[in-house]
């Protein structure tokens, strides 16, 4: 189940996954308010990037004032890969988009269904999700 030709030759380079735009749409959305400026931010995978068989990964510090408050932020931001071939699987497969999905609807879902039953300890641990979205502005999921 590769990608054939005609798939690789469809295919449309997203860019880059981290820009400032998204993460300044993320840190909004993560803090929920609009008083946000990115003062740093820096790629700190160094000179390898971590890549999933179909993700792309990206270590990433960031430091922003948040109303006037300096914060820090450490993240591991996973999107699509720009390599065609693991990108038309990953899309194929809706990998990327089905666990975007996951933690920003279904977690959030389930999480509240347990506390309101008393159950939330049946729930594992999961990673901090603080900001997950698949729309035509991003398409990413980014954990801490």
């Amino acid at each position: 189940m590769g990608a054939s030709q005609s798939e690789l030759q469809a295919f449309k380079d997203p860019g880059p996954a981290v820009t400032e735009e998204r993460i300044l749409r993320a840190i909004k959305s993560h803090e929920k308010v609009e008083d946000v400026t990115i003062l740093t931010m820096e790629d700190a995978s160094g000179n390898v990037k971590g890549e999933g068989f179909m993700s792309a990964l990206i270590h990433l510090t960031v430091e922003a004032m948040v109303k006037g408050e300096k914060k820090s932020y450490s993240w591991v931001v996973k999107s699509t890969p720009r390599d065609p071939n693991r990108a038309v699987m990953s899309l194929k497969f809706k990998a990327d988009e089905r666990e975007a999905n996951f933690f920003s609807s279904l977690l959030p879902k389930l999480q509240d269904f347990l506390s309101s039953r008393g159950l939330s300890h049946m729930l594992p641990n999961f990673c901090s999700v603080p900001y997950s979205a698949w729309n035509e502005d991003d398409k990413v999921l980014i954990m801490n």
